[in-house]
C-alpha cells in the first residue's frame, strides 16, 4: 500500500450531492431504507488522477473501463467473518480470479449512510479488492453490538491510503511478493501490527495472483539492496540506489512495496532517499 494525496473536493460536488444527501437523512429518520444514487461514479476520474489509475489497496493499475469509486466505510450494510478459523477467510480459485470459502456474516444492514456522499469516504479501488474480497467489511477495534451512529468513536483497522499512514509499520514482503503484517517486540512478544492483518484480510492482499503479480518487483528489490551493502564503487552503490528509488515512483505499480522493503531493510526513510538521489550523491 501506497499513501497518497487526496484530491480537492470537485467543484460543484457539495451542490451535486446536496439534494440526495438530504433524501438518504429523510430516509433514516422515518425508519425507511435509503435508496442511494450512485453520484460518486462521476468523480472517479479525479480519484483516478490523485492515485495514477492504480487500486488504493493493493495497487494494481486499473484499466479506464473498471475499478470502482469504492466508499472507504460502506455505505448500507456491514458484514464480519463468521468465525477466527482462518479456512474461512476465502482464498482465490485457481487460475481464476474468484473467491472461495468466504464465510461472512451481516452484522446490521445499516451501515454509515451519512458517509455514503462524503468526499472523504471515497477512493478507487480494482473491483477485486471491492467487490469480491471487501465487500461490506469494515473491521474496527471495538466489538460491534449495533448499527453505526455518527456519535460513535470506533478505531477503524482498515488502512486508507489517503489518511495519515505510515505502511512500512504495518507490511512486510518476502522476495516472493508475499504479503504479511509486520511483526514488532511488545515486551518480551512479537506481536504483529493489528492494522496490517485487517487490511490483508479484509482485502485480500495476499491473494494468490497479487503475490505472483508482486514476486519480480520484489526479487529485484531485495536484490538491489543486497548489492547495495555489497558494493564499494560510489558511482556503482548509487546506481542501485537510484534504481530502487525508481521502482519506488508513485506513478508505478506496487511502488508501496518497494518503499517498504527498501526502508525496512535498510533503516532509511524513503524522504532520505529522495534527498540523495536530488543530491545525487551518496556518503
Amino acid at each position: 500500500m501506497l499513501k497518497f494525496k487526496r484530491p480537492q473536493k470537485p467543484k460543484g460536488f457539495e451542490k451535486n450531492v446536496k439534494e440526495k444527501r438530504k433524501e438518504v437523512e429523510e430516509n433514516v429518520k422515518s425508519g425507511e431504507k435509503p435508496n442511494f444514487d450512485a453520484l460518486w461514479k462521476n468523480y472517479k476520474e479525479d480519484l483516478a488522477k490523485s492515485q495514477h489509475t492504480k487500486c488504493g489497496y493493493c495497487e494494481t493499475r486499473i484499466a479506464t473501463d473498471n475499478g470502482d469509486v469504492e466508499h472507504y466505510a460502506p455505505k448500507s450494510q456491514i458484514s464480519e467473518f463468521k468465525n477466527v478459523n482462518p479456512k474461512t477467510w476465502g482464498e482465490e480459485k485457481k487460475f481464476l480470479n474468484n473467491v472461495k470459502n468466504r464465510q461472512l456474516a451481516v452484522k446490521c444492514d445499516s451501515g454509515y449512510w451519512w458517509l455514503a456522499y462524503e468526499w472523504n469516504n471515497y477512493l478507487l479501488a480494482c473491483s477485486l479488492c471491492n467487490r469480491t474480497w471487501k465487500r461490506t467489511l469494515f473491521p474496527i477495534l471495538e466489538k460491534r453490538t449495533d448499527i453505526p451512529n455518527k456519535k460513535d468513536k470506533e478505531t477503524k483497522l482498515l488502512l486508507n491510503p489517503f489518511d495519515n499512514i505510515k505502511p512500512e509499520q504495518h507490511f512486510c514482503y518476502e522476495p516472493t511478493g508475499i504479503i504479511k503484517a509486520k511483526e514488532k517486540m511488545v515486551g518480551d512478544k512479537s506481536v504483529k501490527s493489528i492494522y496490517g492483518f485487517e487490511t490483508i484480510r479484509t482485502c485480500g492482499l495476499d491473494r494468490n495472483v497479487l503475490t505472483i503479480n508482486r514476486k519480480e518487483k520484489a526479487t529485484l528489490a531485495f536484490f538491489k539492496i543486497k548489492m547495495i551493502s555489497r558494493e564499494s564503487d560510489k558511482e556503482k552503490q548509487l546506481e542501485y540506489f537510484r534504481d530502487i528509488y525508481n521502482a519506488g515512483n508513485e506513478k508505478y505499480e506496487y511502488a508501496g512495496m518497494v518503499r517498504i522493503i527498501f526502508q525496512q531493510k535498510t533503516g532509511i526513510k524513503w524522504l532520505e532517499l529522495k534527498e540523495l538521489m536530488n543530491k545525487n550523491v551518496i556518503k
